[in-house]
Formats: C-alpha cells, sequence, structure tokens
C-alpha cells in the first residue's frame, strides 16, 4: 500500500459569542444493514461512533457543519446554534474488522497524529473538516485497518494549492473521491463568514473516470446532476458549504442512484421515512448533510442521496 500526505501545517505548521447549546436529540434511522444518525452533537460524535463499532457496525459517512438556527415564530429566544453532525454506519463485512472515527481539534493536531496511525496499518475511508464554535479548524476522519489501494490526503490547501494538488495527483491516476470545504479562522470577525476557504480531500488509485465541481447555487448544480447523468456519470460526494454545493462525479460507480439528484431541505422526519421505505428496495444512504443556511430553518434540514448495487 502506497499512500501521501500533504499539509501546509507539515511544510511550516474573533469574536465569539456564546450560542445558545443545540437540542441532544439525535434521530436514528436503520435500514437494512444501515444506521444513519442525524444532529449529533459536536461533542458526542466520537462516542455515537464507538457505540456503534460495539455493536458490530462501522461507520463509512461523517460530516459536520455549523447550524444557525432560525428563532421560532413568535418567540425571542436565541436561535440554536452550534456544531452538528451526520453518521452513516454500516455492518462489518467482517466482525474481526478494526475501524475508529478519530476527531482532531487542529491542523496540526491532524499532521501530529496522522504518520504514527498510518505507520501502524491505518488507513481513511473517509474525512470532514469544519471550523469550530472555538475558532479551530477541526478534523474527523474514519480510519480502517488492513490493507488499502494506493491512497492519500491533502489537507488545509487554498484554493491555488487545492487546485495544483488536483492536477498533480490527477496526472499520476489518483482520483479525488472526498473534499470537504471549511473556513480559516478569522481574528476579530465572526469566522464563519469572513475566513478565507481552504479544502481537504481524499484521495485513491482508480481507473474509473470523475468530474468534481466547486461551490455551485443550487440550480446550477441540479442542472449538472442531470447533464452528467446523461454521460454516464453518478453522484458519488456532496459537499455543502456556505450555500454552495461541491459534487463530485464518477463514471460506472458500481451503484445505481434512486432519483436524478439528492432530495434537499428535507426534516429529519422525512428522510428517515424515506431511508426506510427505500432500504425495502434495496437502497442505501451514501450521504447525508445538514442542508440549512445561516438562520433558514428554525431545525436542521438535509440532503439525502439513496443507492443500490449494480
Amino acid at each position: 500500500m502506497k499512500h501521501f500526505f500533504w499539509s501546509k501545517s507539515f511544510f511550516c505548521a474573533l469574536l465569539i459569542v456564546a450560542p445558545f447549546a443545540l437540542s441532544a436529540q439525535i434521530t436514528k434511522v436503520v435500514g437494512g444493514d444501515y444506521i444513519t444518525l442525524m444532529g449529533i452533537p459536536e461533542n458526542q460524535i466520537a462516542a455515537q461512533a464507538n457505540l456503534y463499532i460495539g455493536q458490530g457496525y462501522m461507520p463509512v459517512f461523517v460530516d459536520a457543519m455549523y447550524f444557525e438556527g432560525k428563532p421560532p415564530a413568535g418567540s425571542s429566544r436565541a436561535a440554536s446554534t452550534g456544531i452538528i453532525a451526520t453518521m452513516i454506519l454500516k455492518k462489518k463485512p467482517a466482525p474481526r474488522m478494526q475501524v475508529q472515527l478519530a476527531q482532531y481539534n487542529s491542523s496540526n493536531n491532524f499532521v501530529a497524529q496522522y504518520a504514527a496511525t498510518e505507520a501502524q496499518g491505518w488507513f481513511i475511508i473517509n474525512q470532514d473538516a469544519y471550523l469550530g464554535t472555538d475558532n479551530k479548524e477541526h478534523y474527523l476522519a474514519i480510519w480502517v485497518k488492513g490493507n488499502a489501494a494506493d491512497w492519500g490526503i491533502v489537507v488545509d490547501a487554498g484554493p491555488v494549492l487545492h487546485q495544483s494538488k488536483f492536477d498533480q495527483l490527477s496526472g499520476l491516476g489518483y482520483k479525488m473521491i472526498n473534499r470537504a470545504y471549511h473556513r480559516q479562522p478569522a481574528i476579530g470577525n465572526p469566522a464563519e463568514v469572513n475566513g478565507a476557504v481552504h479544502a481537504t480531500s481524499l484521495y485513491i488509485k482508480q481507473s474509473n473516470a470523475i468530474s468534481s465541481r466547486s461551490n455551485l447555487p443550487y440550480h446550477e448544480y441540479a442542472k449538472l446532476c442531470l447533464d452528467m447523468k446523461a454521460q454516464g456519470f453518478v453522484l458519488t460526494y456532496l459537499d455543502i458549504h456556505d450555500g454552495g454545493y461541491s459534487p463530485i462525479f464518477t463514471k460506472n460507480p458500481g451503484f445505481t442512484p434512486f432519483s436524478a439528484f439528492p432530495g434537499h431541505k428535507q426534516s429529519s422526519a422525512t428522510v428517515k421515512q424515506v431511508i426506510e421505505q427505500k432500504s425495502l428496495e434495496g437502497y442505501y444512504p451514501l450521504f447525508v448533510i445538514c442542508d440549512s443556511n445561516k438562520q433558514e430553518h428554525t431545525n436542521p434540514q438535509y440532503a439525502v442521496w439513496l443507492v443500490k448495487a449494480n
């Protein structure tokens, strides 16, 4: 197994307003061999992963973002704010398979622990990055122990470097399978608004063609999904950041989607109903992402994408 790791921290290295705490109510959905969790508070992400790992499941997807809710009608109470996460887990293909979800509270922390973890035979299958309410970059990584195809990760790259690394790695046969946009800390400003946007992306060597776009408005993104479908590409990853949609499409990924493009702005109750119903037909969630702009909804809304194996 070969791998690479790049980070600006590896080569070199606000005004915070106390939010109204998010409710700790987590929505759990069971469908087939999969469990989907929505509304996970930041301080419970690892605990939830460990809970289900102990029950024979493994996390395969995790996404965290800052949610600032719209105050309830007629209420003067501050809107709910904070970091919430979604997670998808599936039954382990082998009972003794080792898997862990790790949290890192800075890019330096990620860099410091990455080498030691990888040296012990672990590889990353999914990751996410976000700016925390503490005005620091945070990272989530799902690690699996064992052999893997050639893979690597580019951490905390600005737009120019992100494109440069993408071009370089594409030329070497690596394909980007996951990308998380996140803001840099901003000093003396609301960081979620004013920090520069960087990206952390995961690559593997594979023959399937991919195509990706960044920060599209919804109508362009929806049209692109239809255009790419006509060319034989399937949406395989999506990042939503500051109201912009950044999809990754893969040709012949080995599964078929339920619809032309994901359901968006869905309540957790609707997502739960859809997953439960479609799981009876063999569909499972590829991703579930919080899809709410600042004070757009009182409660988090989600984008859900269901697929089934060919």
